[in-house]
């Protein structure tokens, strides 16, 4: 069974798991946000960051590098990876805030600080919000535009006459003269 090392420790995982659903599964804890199990991965938030790599291997041999002490060489990503959009690989290396003080540095109001969860909370249904009355007013334009009444709202019932129900003198079909 594949093995993923998470701050030092092995832990056995099936495939095609997520970093931050393994972590939840086996109580280890990584501040998230924006994840949840049943919808998509968005990584908007990016309070899951962690540190990942892979074992460095000899091109040759395809053996596991090992420095003076013997420890393998881990060669990390170049920048810090959103955990929940990070598949588990065989050998994978994972430092999360507790071992790693460059990922604890990412997001040091994150841990431990309610307000900005809260904050951030209240900015993204402000975002909703901001983003359902510019819809509105798109879906307005649109109907004026197209003639279909003088500015439908967005939350009301969209109707347009079918031939049965047309002004009297007015032709059906997509040539509406008189």
């Amino acid at each position: 069974m594949p093995t993923v090392y998470i701050d030092d420790e092995p832990f056995e995982f099936e495939p095609g798991t997520k970093v931050l659903q393994f972590c939840l599964d086996m109580g280890l804890v990584l501040p998230h946000f924006c994840y949840h199990p049943a919808m998509s991965v968005p990584a908007n938030c990016r309070q899951c960051l962690v540190k990942a790599g892979m074992p460095a291997r000899n091109r040759e041999t395809g053996q596991i590098e090992t420095d003076d002490n013997g420890d393998p060489i881990i060669n990390f990503f170049p920048k810090l990876q959103t955990s929940c959009s990070l598949d588990l690989v065989d050998g994978m290396v994972v430092l999360t805030q507790r071992t790693s003080e460059e990922v604890a540095g990412a997001h040091p109001r994150v841990v431990g600080d309610e307000n900005v969860a809260v904050g951030q909370l209240i900015g993204w249904e402000r975002l909703k919000q901001g983003l359902y009355r510019l819809w509105e007013r798109q879906v307005e334009d649109r109907h004026r535009t197209r003639g279909v009444g003088d500015g439908v709202r967005a939350g009301e019932m969209l109707f347009r006459p079918c031939h049965h129900h047309r002004e009297p003198g007015r032709r059906p079909g997509p040539h509406q003269g008189p």
